[in-house]
């Protein structure tokens, strides 16, 4: 036993020198492939030295026995062998760089320092030297510990990560409008899942994540994005790589983003990654803004202590089963187990939606419906969400009867029916839910005397009628909104527009100019179209701002083909479904562009052939595309239609080359018509991706994509 001492002791003096040497002679050192191992083994040795020194501390200071010297002096060997070990194999691992270079020299002499001031520790105590020596190296060990520790914690989670809950921010944020939509959500998920290893003092892959200037310089490996260009941007590879991939960040033991900070970050690099627009310019109906919303949302209030919820946190497995394109459910702060959901997308929206929440219906305290299609009877469901606080209902179908059904919701404290149906009729029964606070009513079937009135009545509710104009001001009108469900309108079924404000008139065109308020004709009833179509309208009323132009694009369900065959592949990112995403009926979704409606070519031209069992008169032929300047997502360069009664003698009807956007615009579905006037049996469709983008795009020498979901026949 004695000889195993004398070699350990012989060891640790060994490898001190060993680390001595490392230390003057560090700039020279070249660490080869096989011994980088050794460095990676040191955040699992650095533990070692530290409880074991802090452990021979204690028992200088509590176990005074003699009894006691045996063991202490086998602990303090053992610190002293860990901590020549640990700074050996630091500095194997710091030669894989990415740290900062003060931060880590200091990192390194502490580290030295420790290894040495634990032998002397040990030797001290075995040598029986006097009291004070013993104190001496035993202060001076526990301080070493403090410091190393301390700037190893720098190199590897930041400045100020130690004291960070000391000098942090208290209390909690709150969105300011007027901030940036990338520091209120996308900087927030950095900051929580990137700073760790791109900070000034660990910088991985020359990488510094905590300033705007720093992001926008890039790594090594060059820029993080490319504006416009998720698939192509160095940060969307990064994190789609398979966990297990040696390069995918974040790596696989730190925590990962989820479903919705994925999509934040995509979408927002595909409508061009503009770090500096505010959230109060962005409009209240973006869909990228209510992705930001419910993001940052989770990262604004500040673990505390004193939770205000207290039932049982939801497992991540099941929200991130939640989350779909369409519906986003998060915790409403990091430290509380309570629940958002959020719907989007009208045209998406199925009852059955809201009852999949049932799996996390102990943890929902809010939903927010705006602008679904809910009818009253969907309302019954709610009642399972037994800790519910706040429910938005605006723009909704629910009408007074809904308002019964949530009755049975006694955790209610908020409830949003702005634009909805509800009358006077609702007030009495909004009343008698106990715990009821605000109720929003604004643009409803009460009038605004109805709701002082109730206000007077029941003063425990504050009842919210929105903003009352001034008689003096002039205001602007809302946009007309269309009342078809789909962009996609059945055989005989026409476009139906309405406007916002009662009383207001609706001019539009079909061809494309902007409508006046003289020339344009007036809306007076639903509008017939037999194609592709876009309408652009605005609203006019006496003694009101002329409202902004909605631009409306609307597509014809046209002859289903027999037979249709995809010639050439589409791009592998985007599949689609085959030939059957041309002919299916189902339009694609703008932000959503993975979805199995939409196929894209950039490499390729699309070339499909249609086969009829007949000879139909063919009015025109649509293809239907997806306009995103930002995404890259173009018309097609030029169309080519050949026509005949079979595949081997096909002749070219028509050849269409379309105007390319002059600048960004607005982001829609649209559609390019064909005319053609013929009656055969066999069609090919040829569209060609555009191979130089305009040159506003600053990308000219990029390819536009271009992203389809279907083809018509009409």
């Amino acid at each position: 036993m004695q000889s195993f001492k004398r070699i350990l002791e012989n060891a640790v003096f060994a490898l001190n020198i060993l680390a001595v040497f490392l230390l003057f002679t560090n700039q020279w050192l070249v660490v080869p492939s096989w011994l980088q191992i050794g460095g990676r083994l040191h955040p699992l040795l650095v533990h070692f030295p530290v409880t074991l020194v802090l452990l021979g501390v204690g028992f200088l200071i509590f176990a005074q026995s003699e009894s006691s010297r045996p063991l202490l002096q086998t602990v303090l060997l053992a610190a002293a062998l860990t901590s020549s070990l640990t700074a050996i194999s630091g500095f194997f691992l710091s030669k894989e760089g990415g740290y900062d270079d003060d931060v880590l020299t200091y990192h390194r002499w502490a580290g030295v320092m420790l290894s040495i001031l634990s032998a002397i520790l040990y030797y001290a105590i075995s040598s029986g030297r006097s009291r004070q020596v013993i104190r001496s190296s035993a202060a001076l060990s526990t301080l070493a510990v403090v410091i190393a520790g301390h700037l190893g914690a720098t190199l590897t989670h930041g400045e100020g990560y130690l004291t960070a809950p000391l000098f942090g921010k208290s209390g909690s944020e709150t969105y300011k409008v007027d901030s940036t939509m990338f520091s209120q959500s996308i900087g927030k998920v950095m900051e929580a899942k990137c700073f760790g290893c791109h900070n000034r003092s660990k910088a991985k892959g020359d990488l510094v994540l905590t300033s705007a200037e720093s992001i926008l310089k890039g790594g090594k490996h060059g820029s993080l994005w490319k504006p416009g260009d998720p698939s192509g941007s160095l940060i969307i590879q990064r994190l789609e790589l398979g966990i297990d991939e040696k390069n995918h960040m974040p790596p696989k033991d730190k925590p990962q983003l989820t479903a919705s900070e994925m999509k934040l970050i995509n979408r927002w690099i595909a409508v061009g990654a503009d770090m500096n627009i505010k959230l109060n310019a962005m409009p209240t109906n973006d869909s990228l803004r209510g992705l930001a919303l419910s993001v940052g949302s989770t990262y604004l209030k500040k673990h505390t202590a004193d939770q205000r919820y207290h039932f049982a946190f939801a497992s991540a497995e099941e929200i991130q089963m939640l989350n779909t394109p369409f519906r986003f459910v998060s915790q409403v702060a990091i430290s509380e187990p309570a629940l958002q959901a959020d719907f989007f997308v009208r045209q998406a929206f199925r009852p059955e939606s809201i009852e999949e929440l049932s799996a996390v219906a102990d943890q929902i305290v809010s939903i927010n419906l705006t602008n679904m299609p809910v009818k009253d009877e969907d309302l019954s469901m709610m009642s399972k969400f037994v800790h519910l606080e706040k429910l938005i209902l605006n723009n909704t179908d629910v009408t007074d009867k809904g308002v019964q059904a949530l009755k049975r919701i006694s955790s209610l404290q908020s409830l949003a029916l702005s634009g909805t149906a509800v009358s006077e009729a609702a007030i009495d029964q909004l009343a008698s839910m106990p715990g009821l606070r605000d109720v929003f009513i604004w643009n409803t079937k009460i009038t605004q005397a109805s709701a002082d009135a109730a206000g007077r009545k029941y003063a425990n509710i504050n009842w919210q009628t929105g903003y009352v104009p001034n008689s003096r001001e002039v205001l602007q009108l809302s946009a007309p909104l269309a009342v078809n469900e789909s962009q996609l309108l059945q055989p005989g079924e026409p476009i139906k527009l309405k406007a916002t404000i009662p009383g207001a008139v609706i001019r539009y065109t079909t061809d494309g100019s902007e409508p006046d308020s003289v020339k344009s004709p007036v809306y007076n009833g639903p509008v017939s179209i037999s194609s592709y179509t876009l309408i652009k309208a605005k609203a006019y009323r006496e003694g009101w701002k002329s409202s902004a132009t909605a631009t409306l694009g609307f597509f014809c369900k046209g002859l289903a083909p027999e037979k249709a065959t995809l010639l050439t592949p589409s791009d592998k990112k985007y599949p689609g479904n085959g030939i059957n995403t041309l002919i299916d009926s189902r339009k694609g979704f703008m932000d959503f562009f993975r979805d199995p409606s939409w196929m894209a070519f950039r490499d390729n031209p699309l070339e499909a052939v249609f086969h009829f069992p007949t000879r139909p008169k063919i009015n025109s032929v649509t293809i239907s595309f997806a306009k995103d300047v930002g995404a890259e997502t173009m018309p097609p360069e030029w169309m080519e239609i050949y026509g005949g009664n079979d595949d081997s003698h096909l002749t070219l009807i028509r050849k269409v080359v379309p105007t390319q956007p002059a600048e960004y615009g607005t982001n829609q579905n649209e559609g390019i018509v064909v005319p053609l006037g013929t009656s055969y049996t066999t069609y090919k469709v040829i569209a060609k991706p555009l191979t130089k983008l305009p040159a506003f795009r600053k990308a000219p020498k990029d390819k536009g994509w271009l992203m389809v979901d279907e083809i018509f026949f009409n």
